[in-house]
């Protein structure tokens, strides 16, 4: 409720000056303010979304606000807010994980193809793979790709030097 405060003297503020004047860290102070702009107490500027907010966004106290109760519940818009940001976070934590996991296996199955093939041109080891791991989840070529250069850096596969296109698995 220290944030309130500050709009005693302004009527808008931006998020770097509200977090170096309250000295809060940022992943508290935007719960907090998401709470506030949910309830309709504070208003954002055209376009910006509250999970798209950077040091220059401005928080502007507003001025016709009105709420039928008499007391207005902040610790559950709060709550609401902080699970929002926490649920995203969890999203995004989770994705990096799965695409980590998808790296992992794709590049067990160039291994294997390039154990059973020895020398394979490029656009057949990416149709194999990808016969592969189709079961598994929607194959994604530029991810073979990095996985194809991961393993060339790990030396477990190299490219053919007198064909053009073409890798070679190294035993």
């Amino acid at each position: 409720m220290v944030v309130l405060l500050k709009y005693n003297d302004a009527t808008s503020l931006s998020f770097a000056l509200l977090a170096s004047e309250l000295a809060m860290p940022e992943d508290v102070l935007l719960p907090v303010l998401a709470s506030f702009v949910k309830a309709d107490l504070f208003r954002l500027p055209e376009g910006v979304k509250i999970d798209s907010i950077s040091n220059e966004t401005q928080f502007t106290l507003n001025g016709k606000f009105s709420s039928k109760r008499i007391k207005l519940d902040l610790l559950k818009v709060y709550q609401s807010a902080t699970s929002e940001v926490i649920a995203k976070k969890e999203n995004d934590k989770m994705k990096e994980t799965v695409n980590e996991d998808r790296k992992l296996y794709l590049q067990a199955a160039i291994v294997r193809v390039m154990k059973m093939r020895r020398s394979l041109q490029h656009t057949a080891l990416l149709t194999e793979v990808m016969d592969q791991v189709k079961a598994r989840f929607p194959p994604n070529i530029k991810l073979i790709k990095e996985c194809v250069d991961i393993l060339i850096e790990k030396e477990y596969i190299k490219r053919s030097e007198e064909k053009k296109n073409f890798y070679e698995y190294i035993s």
